[in-house]
């Protein structure tokens, strides 16, 4: 728990020194976004963005544009996986929406743990190809998964947190445009980060 308000907090920071850069490069994110398929490509560049204000001297709107084309054919194929696994929870979830049943209620839960093991690999996908030697999509879906399932108190802070960021913005629409995917992508790398720092000090013990 004081790892991830730890995290947030470094999130908070970091965005707070970059404030207007986040804000341009969030505005160029929802309109690359507007295909949906594409919205996995303009999370990879705010990653880039975040990953490059958090780990370097500086930043700039290139450091945005070069993770989109960095990350552009593995931003499809996650686009792609996107539609398809969630059209796929959508039509179960619609599809049983009537059922009050013991076994509807069962397949609702594992749908859901489904949803947000999803949206949990995704979320610290990005980050982790930023930190790869040889980025590769399907390394950075195992390491990311793993991340996952060895720090759940951990992770469910921070979706928690990611969760209300996004409750909070479709209510209101505007921070969607202005600032709510950079903050998650701010989140994401500071998260990553943190993970793995305390790796590193524990293998060199």
């Amino acid at each position: 728990m004081r790892d991830a308000l730890q995290v947030l907090w470094r999130a908070g920071v970091q965005f707070e020194r970059y404030g207007w850069l986040y804000v341009a490069t969030n505005l160029m994110a929802v309109a690359l976004s507007i295909p949906v398929i594409t919205a996995p490509v303009a999370f990879a560049g705010l990653s880039r963005l975040s990953h490059t204000a958090q780990t370097g001297l500086t930043a700039t709107y290139s450091d945005f544009w070069q993770g989109v084309r960095d990350h552009f054919w593995r931003g499809i194929l996650a686009g792609i996986a996107n539609v398809g696994v969630l059209g796929i929870l959508w039509v179960n979830f619609y599809g049983y929406r009537y059922q009050t049943d013991w076994l509807a209620a069962w397949l609702r839960l594992m749908w859901i743990i489904i949803l947000v093991v999803w949206l949990g690999v995704q979320f610290y996908l990005w980050p982790m190809l930023e930190e790869m030697q040889q980025p590769n999509l399907r390394g950075a879906v195992r390491n990311a998964a793993l991340m996952l399932l060895q720090n759940p108190l951990f992770s469910l802070t921070l979706f928690v947190a990611v969760g209300l960021i996004a409750a909070i913005s479709t209510v209101l629409v505007v921070p969607w445009l202005l600032f709510s995917e950079s903050v998650i992508a701010c989140i994401a790398n500071a998260a990553v980060l943190n993970r793995l720092e305390k790796y590193r000090a524990e293998r060199t013990m």
